[in-house]
């Protein structure tokens, strides 16, 4: 099955306020009045829980006293390590 190609003339009923308009959808009010980027916000929250969750694995390694649960906060640390660094290219 072939995909179609895309083209220019695709695009051409889209305006600039259309693309305006998107991007509004993408700002939060914050509760001092100011606009901030929702998927920054999105971004930061992500990261500080899996900082969160690494910092919980690392401090259950240490007060770990048999190899069975070490071995699952070793697991769990592994794999939200994979989740924060990116693929090799």
């Amino acid at each position: 099955m072939r995909q179609k190609e895309i083209s220019l003339e695709d695009f051409k009923d889209v305006s600039m306020s259309d693309i305006k308009k998107e991007e509004a959808h993408e700002q939060w009010r914050c509760c001092s009045g100011s606009t901030t980027d929702a998927r920054l916000v999105r971004f930061i929250a992500v990261y500080v829980v899996l900082l969160q969750l690494m910092l919980f694995c690392v401090f259950m390694l240490y007060k770990s006293k048999s190899c069975e649960e070490s071995t699952t906060y070793v697991s769990l640390l592994t794999l939200l390590l994979g989740l924060v660094f990116p693929n090799p290219r």
